[in-house]
């Protein structure tokens, strides 16, 4: 976690989105990992990978009966998807 949050802001961030994800594997309920994935996705403006990333932090929060956080979760993926996906994607 600590190695992703340190790449997250080097002059190479992207290589902070593969420790995200290894942290996510190794403890898929850390929202810590859940939320700099997110952030980062965000700051590289990888708008497939924040959508992803905001899907899984939702499935995480949803397991853990967070309905706010949920909530917010879900408001946000929406709001990325409307600006920023298909129009497959923000029906569906």
């Amino acid at each position: 976690m600590f190695l992703a949050v340190s790449q997250h802001h080097s002059p190479n961030p992207t290589l902070g989105v593969a420790t995200y994800e290894k942290a996510i594997s190794l403890a898929p309920k850390q929202f810590l990992a859940w939320q700099g994935l997110v952030s980062l996705q965000e700051e590289l403006k990888d708008w497939d990978g924040l959508g992803k990333a905001l899907e899984g932090l939702v499935g995480a929060y949803a397991e853990e009966r967070e309905g706010a956080k949920c909530l917010e979760g879900l408001e946000r993926l929406w709001k990325v998807r409307a600006e920023h996906g298909s129009t497959t994607e923000v029906c569906s």
